[in-house]
């Protein structure tokens, strides 16, 4: 989702072709509340090769662009002129299926998350002339750029690049050096840069960190309760805050000050809305589990009683099996296997906690658990995945849990 310079708020779908674009209406007050008028929602449906928006970003003059799957391309959008798909119709890179992450640094200049490759593949474009060259830190074996913030600071202008192989990558975005590398990193992208500062914000866990862009170190400036995805800085009353919407349901009100304020007190609610089962096992306490497709999550639903707990997060399980009191979650995408201690309160950020995540990247590079099976009497966990996007070859994984050690991953399972 992003926002143009128009103030109109773009969002893509996954599987439906479709951009849409929220046009805001007249706000007024009444009774004490903002009311807002006369909105409209819009829609662009994209041709078939571009079947999945996976991220969009915002230029100048109102212009979004967009990243897409299945064929690799990526386009813009203007609400004048309409949809221009990029590099003339034809894929940004030959043979690579998608256009994760994008983003825009200048009229010449978008930078473009690609994959599945096995090393980190950034592609610089420019979408007036069609040229293009990459950048590809070695070392990352990373199978996809999931995210990208371009963060504009003169000649020190910065590429924040999260990888499916775990770390938050720093680039210089006119050299493609590395300045740092962030692990653990959670939330859905980083902060525009402080307002006078070269600092950008993002949270581990529940923790709200910053990074220092000239000296190239990072801070945990404490707990706030959850991870954010979203953020903006706002000035009231001759001081100036970052705001940020957490995971636990709270907005993060971070005051940039010689003595910081961290308050996340406020509550916002949004109202459910159904989702796809793409698992369903029966589990502990002779309870159904179930796991939603595209959001994830995990339902619980006691046949006895009748009643029925959601929780949020942990991504989608693909599959799930159980041994005792505890469940196995396979999730994609980057083939992670979760444990979900039942007799312990579910937590987003350590139950379920996280066994292994090893297999995506180089030499494996799965993706999809789709094969869960739990042997009680060795105590171990079987795993079998799909390979990520553009590969073949699956495997199949043997995790000891009496140990916490990954036995084996045997690929090629069945060849092509």
């Amino acid at each position: 989702m992003t926002v143009a310079s128009d103030q109109s708020v773009y969002f893509g779908t996954a599987n439906k072709r479709a951009l849409y674009r929220y046009v805001p209406g007249t706000v007024s007050m009444s009774g004490g509340a903002k009311i807002i008028t006369g909105s409209s929602l819009l829609k662009t449906t994209l041709d078939s090769s571009m079947n999945v928006i996976w991220d969009v970003t915002a230029g100048s003059s109102g212009n979004v662009y967009g990243g897409t799957a299945t064929d690799g391309k990526a386009f813009r959008y203007n609400p004048t002129s309409g949809v221009t798909v990029l590099n003339s119709n034809q894929a940004i890179v030959s043979g690579l299926a998608h256009v994760r992450s994008i983003a825009y640094a200048s009229d010449t200049e978008v930078f473009m998350g690609m994959g599945p490759t096995s090393n980190a593949t950034i592609i610089r474009f420019d979408p007036t002339t069609g040229t293009q060259s990459t950048i590809s830190p070695s070392g990352y074996g990373s199978t996809y750029v999931l995210g990208l913030d371009y963060i504009p600071n003169g000649t020190d202008s910065k590429l924040f690049a999260k990888l499916s192989s775990e770390p938050l990558i720093v680039i210089n975005s006119a050299t493609g050096g590395v300045d740092a590398s962030l692990g653990n990193v959670d939330s859905i992208g980083v902060s525009r840069k402080h307002p006078t500062d070269d600092k950008v914000y993002y949270t581990k866990g529940t923790h709200l960190y910053v990074y220092d862009m000239s000296a190239k170190t990072q801070s945990d400036l404490g707990d706030v309760g959850g991870k954010a995805a979203g953020y903006t800085f706002l000035t009231d009353a001759g001081n100036t805050y970052l705001y940020g919407a957490l995971s636990s349901g709270k907005i993060l009100k971070y005051k940039l000050a010689a003595t910081p304020t961290i308050d996340s007190s406020t509550s916002f609610t949004i109202p459910d809305s159904p989702t796809k089962i793409r698992s369903l096992v029966k589990g502990p306490g002779n309870r159904i589990y179930t796991s939603g497709y595209l959001r994830g999550g995990l339902s619980v639903y006691q046949p006895d009683t009748g009643l029925l707990t959601r929780n949020r997060g942990a991504g989608q399980a693909e599959n799930m099996t159980t041994i005792g009191t505890n469940l196995y979650l396979g999730i994609y995408p980057g083939a992670w296997i979760k444990k979900y201690d039942t007799n312990s309160s579910w937590n987003d950020i350590t139950n379920p906690s996280l066994l292994f995540q090893d297999i995506a990247g180089s030499p494996n590079f799965q993706d999809r658990p789709f094969g869960m099976l739990a042997d009680t009497a060795l105590n171990r966990l079987y795993v079998g995945t799909v390979a990520s996007s553009g590969k073949l070859s699956g495997s199949f994984t043997v995790y000891d849990l009496s140990t916490s050690t990954r036995i084996t991953t045997v690929p090629d399972i069945v060849e092509d």
